[in-house]
């Protein structure tokens, strides 16, 4: 038995239960602290040797899951050897595997930061031989500190976008950008749908995720705050100032549309001219402007 083990063993055996629950954001703090010093020790990372293992979870819905399943896939499509580690079950454990070292050519972690310590915790780290990589991707500016922090768990970070790879600036990791792998034949015979609208704006978002992290009203407010509809009148009546032989204002500025939780059923009123479709109003019955017309544009030809 490890010193690790039989020393969990023996505050099981020792301390009450009452004690251990009151202690246990401390020593899980201690098991996070070991399993991070357990993988920055050397494992091998030059030496590639074996299959590649691409660890993730695959049966998720998410977009992570979405992108080590066609990880995967482009490792087989290609005849590359490759492996699919499941992390389902990854969490913060005591009781690693007790297997014989497993090399790799690359470990490729389809999984974010913590989820990436929990899995390191369950597959032991110092039995991971071979280079390790973190597939991540941050949708803001700037990456977590803690993010940052724990890229040093791999021997390098890949981004799908230069964006997600600028987010990551600062981490203990090289960062590599390395856009996910696509399948035309996914896409045949697939057609657009019929546009409802002039200007149609798409946003994906998984309710399963993070609603602060991913932020789908952002997205509404930031289309709606843009006024696309009464710029083209305000260029418009611009353009009519020409052909009158008025002259026009050298500089003219929009102001964008303040769009809160409470204002953006009438605030898409104004914006595209037309009612708000049910689905915004299902997610509003607290809006207190469904029905009120919001300010339009101040430049006026005479």
């Amino acid at each position: 038995m490890s010193p690790l083990l039989a020393a969990r063993a023996a505050w099981r055996r020792v301390m009450p239960e009452s004690l251990r629950r009151a202690a246990g954001p401390a020593l899980n703090h201690v098991l996070q602290a070991y399993v991070r010093s357990a993988a920055r020790a050397p494992h091998g990372a030059e030496i590639a040797d074996g299959p590649i293992k691409v660890v993730g979870y695959f049966a998720g819905s998410h977009g992570i899951a979405a992108s080590a399943r066609l990880a995967a896939r482009a490792f087989e499509a290609l005849g590359v050897p490759v492996e699919r580690v499941d992390a389902s079950h990854a969490k913060l454990t005591w009781t690693p595997r007790k297997d014989p070292p497993e090399r790799a050519a690359a470990w490729i972690f389809h999984l974010n930061p913590p989820e990436l310590l929990a899995e390191l915790a369950v597959l032991g780290p110092r039995r991971l031989l071979g280079p390790r990589y973190g597939y991540w991707a941050w949708e803001l500016p700037k990456a977590p500190a803690g993010w940052l922090k724990d890229a040093a768990l791999v021997d390098e970070v890949w981004a799908p976008s230069r964006y997600n790879a600028e987010a990551l600036a600062g981490a203990a990791a090289p960062v590599r950008v390395v856009p996910h792998p696509l399948f035309v034949e996914d896409y045949a015979g697939v057609t657009p749908a019929p546009r409802e609208a002039a200007f149609q704006a798409v946003a994906l978002f998984d309710f399963n995720s993070s609603v602060a992290r991913k932020n789908p009203r952002g997205a509404i407010k930031a289309l709606g705050a843009q006024r696309p509809f009464d710029q083209g009148v305000t260029e418009a009546k611009l353009a009519a100032y020409g052909l009158l032989g008025k002259q026009a204002p050298p500089y003219v500025a929009l102001p964008a549309l303040p769009v809160t939780q409470r204002n953006y059923l009438g605030a898409w009123r104004q914006v595209y001219h037309q009612p708000p479709p049910d689905i915004l109003r299902q997610c509003a019955p607290w809006s207190s402007e469904r029905h009120r017309p919001l300010p339009g544009p101040e430049i006026s030809v005479k």
